[in-house]
């Protein structure tokens, strides 16, 4: 076998003169693109590492990695619109929010077990949720700016109204509450559609709240969407500050306690926010998704409202980002969600109809960026460090685990940016490629090569059209990832390769990749890097 590679290796014309052009063979070697999915500079000038397409696959530190699928965990009758977890308890507890009701379940749950209902008579689903710990235990609050505050302390919950018993809110009717978070251990809301906003004292979830009112700070107006605590020293100490920002697109930032040394730090512009769930913390800053791209507030503190593109932590995708953010035009906005045992963090719209299927993720070590197709999310979250999204038909998924999306074939799609290989001019000819991949399960994956920036994939389209989609289709050479093995690590992980005739023609050249993964496990064929063997002419003239 090494033999017959070798041979098919071996230069057939280097340089041999005659009546038409001259032929040299040369060969190239491309890492995998773990730099991420690049789509804001000219196809002819992509950088080294990226992909133009990259699609559910994740960028790795080394490479790109497939995608896992998603598993059905429960079913809810009606579209959930909110998923949160109750994280004091010893067993976790989550929980699916319809319009109407709010359902329980948890890690052990199976998707054919009826799910009991904790509370019911709701208006609206969309709920700000916030765990805090006092004196006495620890309390989930929850609030839709429709129906009055719910509290929940592990075993029961509670409607909170200025009479209620025993927890009680007074001085504001909470009904009007859309928006709650903690600074320096007061609890902190938002009154829906105004400037208003009110806390409560020291470590308290209940009793007298007291009336923030932040009307004429914003040149702009508009009303408050959200607020949260922004630490530089990614903790809780003496230089966490308040924010608060409003759907025009300008926060304030505030040092201090309301009732003690409370200063007005500065407005800024940061574009306009993706909904009151289109932010995160990451190690003590605050990232917000908006229309423009996804921000930390400490670069535009810094750098202002001119020089913020520099900071856009989505600039690689900016094309694609502002495409996706006008077109998924919603009530409910965005869902950013950080999953920290992943060191990824996910950027999808919510609730904009059925057929929306695309999710962006982001590698947070790398900065690479890839799009997720095929998980129709009505809302996605983090629960007990798995993650988790819901449909619109009230199906909750286990997301990224299994090899298929509820037993439909995944298909991911690589290409590398285009390269000239160094001769503009020249005219190429692909003749063999080979993909390098780490992996310990068997998989199926079709390698190519694109020429002159049209794309040429169509292994998903061909085998819709066959019908041929099942455990072993037969143009894929299943098991052909298992041949010419370099070595075996004590963890049983491969490092396989295999070599591919082609015959692309052109002058730019591109990597293709395509892997579908229809097993019952999840896929770990991790791409290191491709070889490319070609032929090139003389300059065109």
């Amino acid at each position: 076998m090494l033999k017959i590679e070798k041979a098919r290796l071996r230069p057939r014309n280097r340089g041999v003169m005659g009546k038409g052009p001259r032929i040299f063979t040369k060969t190239k070697t491309y890492m995998a693109p773990s730099g991420g999915w690049v789509t804001n500079v000219n196809l002819a000038n992509q950088p080294s590492g990226s992909a133009l397409v990259l699609e559910n696959f994740f960028p790795t530190e080394r490479g790109i990695l497939p995608r896992g699928g998603a598993r059905r965990h429960a079913v809810v009758p009606g579209k959930v619109e909110s998923l949160f977890e109750f994280r004091a308890s010893k067993e976790r507890q989550f929980f699916a929010a319809t319009k109407k009701n709010i359902y329980l379940f948890g890690p052990q749950t199976k998707a054919t077990d009826k799910l009991p209902t904790v509370v019911t008579g709701q208006t609206g689903g969309i709920y700000s949720v916030l765990e805090m710990q006092t004196d006495e235990a620890s309390f989930l609050s929850i609030i839709n700016g429709h129906d009055p505050l719910q509290l929940y302390d592990g075993v029961k919950w509670q409607q909170v109204t200025a009479h209620s018993s025993p927890y009680a809110i007074s001085n504001i009717d909470t009904s009007l509450l859309s928006f709650n978070w903690v600074y320096r251990n007061r609890q902190f809301f938002i009154q829906k559609g105004t400037m208003n906003v009110w806390y409560l004292g020291i470590n308290s979830v209940a009793g007298y709240a007291t009336k923030l009112p932040l009307a004429g700070i914003f040149v702009r107006g508009g009303q408050l969407l959200f607020g949260t605590t922004w630490s530089s020293d990614s903790g809780a100490g003496m230089d966490d500050r308040c924010v608060f920002a409003t759907d025009r697109g300008e926060f304030a930032v505030f040092s201090g306690d309301p009732i003690d040394q409370w200063l007005l730090i500065g407005i800024y512009d940061v574009g306009i926010p993706l909904g009151n769930k289109g932010f995160m913390s990451v190690g003590g800053d605050v990232i917000i998704a908006t229309k423009g791209g996804m921000f930390p507030i400490s670069s535009v503190v810094q750098k202002g409202l001119n020089q913020l593109k520099l900071s856009s932590l989505s600039e690689c995708i900016d094309t694609d980002w502002r495409k996706e953010s006008c077109a998924s035009v919603s009530s409910v906005g965005w869902r950013l969600v950080k999953w920290e045992k992943q060191n990824m963090a996910f950027a999808t719209s919510l609730g904009v109809n059925d057929n929306h299927t695309s999710c962006f993720v982001v590698n947070l070590s790398t900065g690479g960026w890839s799009r997720l197709t095929g998980w129709k999310i009505s809302d996605l979250n983090v629960l007990d460090d798995k993650l988790y999204y819901a449909d619109m038909s009230g199906v909750i998924f286990r997301a990224d685990c299994g090899g298929t999306d509820d037993e439909q074939p995944i298909f991911c799609k690589a290409c590398f940016s285009f390269d000239l290989l160094e001769e503009p001019l020249a005219f190429k000819q692909a003749q063999l490629v080979r993909g390098v991949f780490s992996h310990s399960l068997p998989f199926e994956a079709r390698l190519g090569v694109a020429a002159d920036y049209c794309l040429s994939f169509g292994v998903e389209k061909e085998l819709w059209d066959s019908g041929d989609y099942g455990v072993n289709p037969a143009s894929w050479d299943r098991n052909a990832w298992d041949q010419g093995l370099w070595f075996l690590h004590d963890n049983n992980e491969k490092i396989s390769q295999r070599w591919k005739s082609v015959s692309t023609q052109g002058q730019a050249l591109a990597i293709q990749l395509e892997i579908m993964s229809f097993e019952p496990y999840k896929l770990d064929c991790e791409l290191i890097s491709v070889d490319l063997v070609y032929s090139t002419g003389t300059a065109i003239a």
